[in-house]
This record gives C-alpha cells, sequence and structure tokens, in this order.
C-alpha cells in the first residue's frame, strides 16, 4: 500500500482524534494509525470532568464517543505501529507504507519505568500494574489497594477504586500532590477509604496473595494489587531528525517540528499543559497550521506549473 493522504494522524488519543475528525471536517483525506489502543490514557480514565460537555463522563465512554465522531465523519482508522517515518512516508509494522502531504505525530506519552525493589517480582505475579482499566474499580470491591503517583490519572483512579468499594486506598506520592487539578486534590483529600502513605516506596515484597510495601520514612502498608502512575516519558521513538527538548519531548511551539510538513499536537509536545481537554484543544488547533501549509504548497505548484 503506498497511498497518498493530506493527513496522516500518529496517535489515537484525544489530540489525534480531535486531530483527524478536524482534518476531514476541512475536506482533507485523512488516515488515523493507533498502534495499541484507542483513547490512549484518556480511556483509562475512571471519570473525565474537563471536557466541556461531558463532565462525569468515564474514559471509555469518552473514546468510543469521539472514535465513533471521527468515523462518521469519514475519518479512515487502522490498528498499526509506526515503524519509521522517511521523509513523508510512514513505514507501518505490518509492512505497509503509506505516503502524506503532511503528517501529525500525536502519540502522547508512556510510563516511565520505575526502580524500586521488589517492583519485578511483583509485576510478574500480576499483582502491581502501570495504568489500570476502567473494569478495575469494581473487581477492587473490598481489596485493599495501593496507588502511586501524585498527578491527576493518580487520584482520578484512586477515587475510582474507593467509590468502587475498596477496603481501603493508599497512595505513594513524593509529598506532594502539585500535578493534581484543585477540583481532584480535594475530593481525593477528603473521602474517608483514601489515605496516604508517609515517604516514596522504596521496597515491595510479594507474598502470598498479598504486596508488602515499605516506604523511605518506614511505612509499612499491605495491598492487593498495586497500580502505577509515575513520571511519563514521551512516545514518538520512530520520528528521527526533529527537535526534542532535554526531556525527549518534541519541540513544536507554533505545532510544526522542525522536519517540514511533519506536525505534533497534544502530550508528547514540549509545553504542552498534559490535560485532556487542552489535548483537544491542539489537535483542533494543529489543524489550521497543516490547512495554511497544503494551501501554501498548492500555490508554490501552481506557480512552477
Amino acid at each position: 500500500m503506498n497511498l497518498l493522504e493530506d493527513v496522516i494522524v500518529i496517535g489515537g488519543g484525544p489530540a489525534g482524534l480531535s486531530a483527524a475528525l478536524n482534518a476531514r471536517l476541512e475536506g482533507m483525506s485523512t488516515l488515523l494509525v493507533e498502534k495499541t489502543s484507542w483513547g490512549g490514557r484518556a480511556a483509562q480514565s475512571a471519570r473525565i470532568d474537563n471536557v466541556l460537555g461531558h463532565g462525569g463522563i468515564s474514559g471509555p465512554e469518552f473514546v468510543h464517543r469521539a472514535k465513533a465522531h471521527a468515523e462518521r465523519e469519514g475519518v479512515i482508522t487502522v490498528r498499526d505501529g509506526v515503524e519509521r517515518i522517511d521523509g513523508h512516508l510512514v513505514h507501518l509494522a505490518s509492512g505497509a507504507a503509506i505516503a502524506a502531504k503532511t503528517i501529525i505525530v500525536a502519540t502522547g506519552l508512556e510510563w516511565r519505568e520505575l526502580e524500586i525493589e521488589g517492583l519485578r517480582e511483583a509485576l510478574a505475579s500480576g499483582k502491581a500494574r502501570y495504568g489500570c482499566m476502567y473494569d478495575d474499580g469494581p473487581a477492587m470491591q473490598g481489596k485493599r489497594v495501593g496507588v502511586l503517583g501524585g498527578a491527576n490519572s493518580a487520584g482520578i483512579n484512586a477515587l475510582h477504586f474507593a467509590e468502587c468499594g475498596a477496603q481501603y486506598v493508599v497512595m505513594f506520592t513524593r509529598g506532594s500532590l502539585r500535578g493534581m487539578s484543585y477540583y481532584l486534590h480535594a475530593q481525593v483529600m477528603k473521602h474517608p477509604r483514601i489515605r496516604f502513605s508517609s515517604g516514596e516506596l522504596e521496597g515491595i515484597e510479594t507474598q502470598g496473595e498479598g504486596l508488602y510495601t515499605t516506604t523511605t520514612h518506614g511505612s509499612r502498608d499491605v495491598v492487593d494489587a498495586l497500580f502505577l502512575f509515575p513520571d511519563a516519558k514521551p512516545g514518538a521513538a520512530f520520528l528521527r531528525g526533529a527537535e526534542r527538548c532535554e526531556k525527549g519531548f518534541l519541540v513544536a511551539p507554533d505545532f510544526e517540528t522542525s522536519a517540514r510538513g511533519i506536525f505534533v499536537a497534544g502530550d508528547v509536545r514540549s509545553g504542552s499543559t498534559k490535560r485532556i481537554a487542552t489535548a483537544i484543544g491542539e489537535g483542533a488547533s494543529v489543524i489550521y497550521k497543516v490547512k495554511q501549509f497544503l494551501e501554501e504548497a498548492q500555490r508554490c505548484r501552481t506557480c512552477v506549473a
């Protein structure tokens, strides 16, 4: 396959879905490629409150509606990974290669792997995992749950576990919830089944049905399941040659990267706010830059002709 699309969007999270939808609404032929699961980390969210008109919607329901909306407008969706980009030729893991006039990278974030003593064994046992799914909430009824992280992803899911009837939820943070939105911070702090462990998590021992945790302050807890929401790192390892900041995020203050005709939107962009609502906005905004690029390219072709 070597089709020519106006736009190929890589990444099916909020920014990618928004970009693909808005591209189609501007009349562009649009292909949306997602490697793993539609919605990205938004699909794991128990509750979304910062999207206008959708307050309280679950992550899975939000993603289902967003993808259906994009497909209704004519966006072609493909489940495949991206191996590399050569110029404006996108090579997929399946072996296909698709040419595009423009490319939008909206691959979001990936969890940073943690170095905690005993974590590898806990992960292998299935009692610990990075992130979670919406259905994990009901499954934790009556269970002792640990949540590591101090930003919105950790807070939203800690609340979800507590509201689904967890025996208790213990949160392991770095002593700060500065990465958490105000409304969410207030709910987490006052929930009777959520408490905080003193110090950072430094050790995990897998014994029988439980995980025995130890922090840097010597606090000990026992949990049946541990969900990890650490700092994240940018995706898009397939994009080589484009400028990145010191943390690896793509530098694109006006949405276009240093690689001509390759744009970026959402959490993978340096300077983004890492919120669902702003990712959706960036997905819409980048299309106006793409449109200007395509119109300029068309004028140049006309002048040459």
